[in-house]
């Protein structure tokens, strides 16, 4: 049987509903070639086709290692405490593999009830409450995600598979299910074996065709655009890239000019310079990743402006901090925990005033991952140095950074940052998320930071972590659905250009950059 079309009503003849796949294994032809056929077919009325969009939920990576260590980490946590309560370090060493899941896991623990803390000699130890056994032997949760392995039909537990996304043990993909049946039509005309042949029209325009000139005589045959094909996911845009792009856009349209510096460095200048010292909670490895070896303090005059600041306050009217200021401590190597350390290269390069600059980057922090933690992210950082600043000026950049980015709604709340003061923080009220979102850290730098580069005029200074902006303007709630080895590839692929209200959005949408 030469002609597809017949070939294709004869897979069809019982009538029944048979999916795109199963016809084309039954007719050994490929998904794209059945579906060609069956448009013309389904124009001819011989077969109707339906197509349906469906959700598939599957483990990801995080509920994969839950279901290997045969519990959730808020389970394992009570089976722990099942016999005896122990104390935080006890408690924490039975998770010293994946201290992240110990951190999840207390928190959960502690808001449902299911331990209290005590304390006994000077320590606080954790004891099981009864609700916390129960919790131990039975989750929801838990048979949720087994059944989701097994792929059974979890759509009746729809309040389970939310908090299972959130926690990103889960993830779904939309795919559409392609359904043909044949019509009564297309029935008689299998049996009489005159389908009406397409035969005389040309597809495919091929080399002979072209060489011979026959193509001048040839009926092609039209497309159909309407038509399902095969998905194909080409490159994209990263949507962290893409709004990247559009701060980057926003800071230059604000009169801005951009900073680098590199990712590895020295404690001198991540930490010391912006008279942060040397005992610093930041600085404790909990909180920093250190690197081995020992940065070149290449600048000894500064080297030593800043050792009398942190000693005595130096020629700044500043007592200090009063200890000796250790020069090994400073030249200890690190992954940078901010891109403020840029902004510090700068004034030893630039001192001069006015100028206005900003950098993007990534850093990283040795901190528990949760909806709004990483431990590597990308921070946006912005300077102005110039006579006359004062904490008016800073809140109306932040009001214009915010506009620029579709939120009108700002308000603002002292804070505390040892290297600015006045320091405060920004919100802005999402309307899609019907909430205020904390994102912007800012302040004006101390005297005291800025007297060992010379620079005797206000600077006004900020930062934000780029993913929380990303996450607000795409309506996610957690930062793994963004940034990731749990990345949501279906967002990835299918998400749209902008989503904000920069001006002229419809210039900076992809494609037209």
């Amino acid at each position: 049987m030469s002609d597809p079309a017949l070939l294709l009503l004869s897979v069809l003849r019982d009538g029944k509903e048979h999916s795109l796949s199963s016809i084309a294994e039954s007719a050994s032809l490929s998904p794209d070639a059945v579906r060609r056929v069956l448009g013309d077919l389904s124009e001819k009325s011989l077969v109707v086709v339906s197509r349906e969009k469906k959700e598939k939920w599957f483990v990801s990576k995080s509920g994969e290692d839950a279901l290997s260590s045969n519990g959730l980490p808020e389970q394992l946590l009570c089976h722990v405490l099942r016999d005896n309560a122990l104390d935080m370090n006890a408690l924490r060493g039975h998770f010293s593999t994946n201290p992240q899941a110990f951190s999840a896991a207390f928190g959960l623990a502690k808001r449902s009830n299911w331990i209290t803390l005590e304390s006994k000699n000077n320590q606080t130890l954790i004891r099981l409450t009864d609700a916390g056994k129960k919790s131990a032997d039975h989750s929801p949760l838990f048979h949720v995600l087994q059944a989701v392995s097994r792929g059974e039909d979890i759509h009746a537990h729809s309040n389970v598979i939310t908090e299972l996304s959130a926690r990103g043990l889960i993830q779904s993909k939309t795919h559409t299910v392609e359904r043909v049946r044949i019509t009564p039509e297309g029935l008689s005309l299998l049996d009489s074996g005159k389908i009406p042949s397409s035969t005389a029209q040309i597809g495919v325009l091929t080399p002979q065709l072209l060489q011979s000139g026959s193509w001048k005589n040839a009926s092609f045959k039209p497309y159909d655009v309407t038509l399902g094909v095969e998905e194909r996911w080409p490159g994209r845009i990263h949507p962290l890239r893409n709004v990247m792009r559009d701060v980057r856009q926003i800071m230059v349209e604000l009169g801005f000019d951009e900073m680098s510096s590199g990712l590895v460095e020295s404690a001198f200048w991540n930490m010391d310079a912006m008279f942060i010292p040397q005992d610093h909670p930041a600085r404790e490895v909990q909180d920093t990743f250190y690197l081995p070896g020992r940065a070149v303090l290449d600048n000894p005059d500064l080297v030593k402006r800043v050792k009398a600041l942190h000693e005595h306050g130096g020629k700044t009217g500043s007592k200090g901090f009063g200890y000796e200021w250790d020069p090994r401590v400073a030249a200890q190597l690190l992954l940078r925990t901010h891109t403020t350390a840029t902004t510090f290269r700068e004034f030893a390069l630039h001192p001069q005033q006015p100028q206005k600059k900003f950098a993007i980057g990534r850093i990283f922090r040795n901190e528990a991952i949760d909806a709004t933690h990483l431990a590597e992210f990308h921070q946006v950082e912005g300077f102005v140095m110039g006579e006359g600043l004062n904490l008016r000026h800073l809140m109306g950049i932040i009001r214009e950074f915010y506009a620029k980015l579709g939120f009108t709604k700002v308000r603002f709340k002292p804070t505390y940052n040892p290297y600015t003061e006045p320091s405060m923080e920004s919100a802005a009220y999402n309307p899609q998320l019907g909430k205020w979102v904390e994102i912007i850290n800012s302040g004006m730098f101390r005297k005291e930071s800025l007297s060992p580069f010379g620079i005797d005029v206000p600077v006004i200074a900020w930062g934000f972590g780029l993913e929380r902006i990303v996450m607000m303007l795409y309506e996610k709630n957690t930062i793994k659905e963004i940034m990731g080895p749990d990345v949501d590839v279906d967002f990835i692929r299918s998400y749209s250009g902008v989503k904000h209200g920069l001006v002229k959005k419809e210039e900076f949408s992809h494609g037209k950059r």
